[in-house]
């Protein structure tokens, strides 16, 4: 309910215009004026009373954000609005979003929970309906808000704005937007920055509150950064749809670093983003490369990073794994000029880079025609730039050294390498195509772990089995080692595999007659002298004697 009063501020601004009208004069719109919002209150009634007379104050004395906000546009200088206390504002359906025209600073920050470390204000759109707050002005700084339910929380379509710091209190919390977290939607929309934010996340920072897409460049937006030069300046853009999308040609020259893409700011639930971390149809964008910070992209639900056919794009310096499908993607015949150098990218569900559709120039893989533990050497396209990895499987989570090919296309590197495998890119210097990584090559003298158990018998799903089956399977070692197995097993789907059985052997009896009409899971682990190997799980079905079979005291497995 609104009460009827005039606040002290209308009483002031009343008293002023008086004065005025008494000395016959004219006073100039109030210049850098500073707001203090008072009100959770937006409705049709939450205008400012006269935008330009330096006053906040609706028609009811009350200094709400729609006042603030009118009130900062109608005057020249640099504005200031804050907030009296820990609020949570719903914007009315019937007067729709918020637009700053002219350079404000709408900063939270003093009123930041530090007990719980998140926003002390929040700003709700209510039904994803709208964009909460549009900006078209320049120079606009945006601090400490919890913006959530609209459809993007933030719409940008001036230049030189500033969304979040790393200082106390003002990171903004964008979180379960219809459409984007921050949306750029336009060539007017460029040098903006975008840092420290948490953006898809809920507001504790360790659970999806997704929106539609992390952050989205559009329209020719240009020259903006996500992130910055350190890791402080970086976003979390974690459990949206997709993380970071450039989209159109006339989108370049947009700059990533610092950010963590698909991991949460707090504890260890997965967050990743639903579809690609980073998708990219434009030109020219850095991606961890100098200036800008590496960035960790990881656990999202396809690639890291996906560009499709975007031109001269710069891949430097990131951790990239975890993601179900490939690192790094690049599809498309006019995909061309795009660097993949200097990354640690491994344990990604697909390849580590993987080119499609003749992308980069159907670049061909470098080959490792010898490595050992204190050199390799092989073959790459002439001149190229070949870096060297080591990786557990077939993608390159370490990188040892950068060396040109010579006019023959032959390089070598003398220098420490480790296993178990080597595997290489190699760069055109002159175009900036990248190759996908080559055949893991097996470095000499490593250890590599086990095979990995296969062939089960009884086989994977198998059906009437006996009641005291004997169990084998397919094993060994590629480096000639003793291999130790492990037999797990469990009689439902949801318990705890547990170990009843180990041994060098690759079979082995049960002794204790199983449960009649009944599944059971197993696996095998296996074990040489440095490494492990985990089998897959398989389960089998035992056979139902009919009326005359004899109970008999079921195997013990543990849950």
């Amino acid at each position: 309910m609104r009460t009827t009063f005039f606040s002290t501020s209308v009483k002031l601004g009343l008293a002023m215009i008086l004065l005025v009208t008494l000395l016959g004069t004219h006073l100039s719109p109030a210049r850098a004026a500073s707001f203090v919002v008072d009100t959770p209150i937006d409705d049709a009634l939450a205008h400012d009373a006269n935008p330009g007379d330096g006053v906040c104050g609706d028609s009811w004395g009350y200094c709400t954000l729609r006042a603030a906000i009118e009130e900062a546009n109608a005057l020249t200088g640099n504005d200031t609005i804050t907030f009296n206390g820990t609020m949570s504002i719903t914007l009315s359906s019937s007067e729709g979003g918020l637009e700053i025209n002219d350079t404000v600073q709408l900063d939270a920050s003093t009123v930041w929970n530090t007990a719980q470390d998140r926003p002390g204000v929040s700003l709700s759109g209510g039904d994803q309906s709208f964009d909460c707050l549009r900006i078209y002005a320049t120079g606009a700084e945006i601090y400490g808000l919890h913006i959530h339910s609209c459809n993007n929380a933030i719409d940008i379509y001036g230049s030189s704005n500033t969304i979040g710091r790393w200082g106390q209190g003002q990171r903004n919390v964008l979180s379960n937007n219809a459409d984007a977290g921050i949306f750029l939607s336009s060539s007017n929309a460029h040098h903006n920055l975008m840092q420290s934010n948490w953006i898809g996340l809920s507001i504790a920072g360790d659970a999806k509150a997704p929106n539609g897409v992390g952050i989205k460049l559009f329209g020719g937006a240009h020259h903006n950064d996500i992130g910055g030069q350190t890791a402080a300046a970086g976003n979390y853009i974690s459990g949206n749809g997709a993380g970071v999308l450039i989209d159109q040609p006339s989108s370049g020259y947009n700059r990533i670093g610092g950010n963590v893409i698909g991991l949460p700011a707090v504890g260890t639930q997965d967050t990743g983003n639903e579809y690609d971390g980073v998708l990219i149809t434009a030109p020219n964008t850095t991606i961890g490369a100098s200036p800008m910070a590496p960035n960790t992209i990881a656990n999202n639900g396809w690639s890291g990073i996906h560009i499709v056919d975007g031109q001269n794009n710069d891949v430097f310096n990131n951790t990239i794994t975890g993601n179900t499908e490939d690192g790094v993607r690049i599809d498309g015949a006019s995909a061309t000029g795009n660097s993949i150098k200097y990354n640690s990218i491994y344990h990604n569900g697909g390849k580590g880079i993987r080119l499609q559709g003749n992308a980069n120039g159907g670049i061909l893989i470098p080959t490792i025609t010898s490595a050992d533990a204190s050199s390799a050497s092989g073959t790459a396209c002439i001149n190229c730039a070949v870096q060297i990895f080591s990786d557990s499987e077939d993608e390159g989570e370490i990188m040892y050294s950068e060396i040109i090919a010579d006019g023959s296309g032959n390089w070598s590197y003398s220098g420490a390498l480790s296993g178990p495998y080597i595997t290489a890119v190699n760069t055109d210097v002159t175009t900036g195509n990248t190759s996908e990584f080559s055949l893991p090559f097996t470095l000499a003298g490593s250890n590599q772990p086990p095979n990995v158990p296969a062939n089960p018998s009884p086989a994977n799903q198998a059906t009437g089995v006996s009641l005291t089956p004997a169990l084998s399977w397919t094993g060994g070692d590629p480096d000639g080692d003793t291999v130790n197995y492990g037999l797990y097993m469990a009689d439902s789907i949801t318990a705890t595999l547990s170990l009843v059985w180990s041994g060098q052997s690759t079979s082995h009896a049960l002794t204790q007659p199983l449960l009649p009409n009944h599944t059971y899971y197993w696996q095998i682990n296996a074990y040489d002298q440095a490494e492990g190997t985990t089998g897959p799980k398989w389960s089998f079905t035992t056979l139902n004697p009919g009326a005359n079979y004899q109970i008999f005291i079921p195997l013990v497995l543990k849950h």
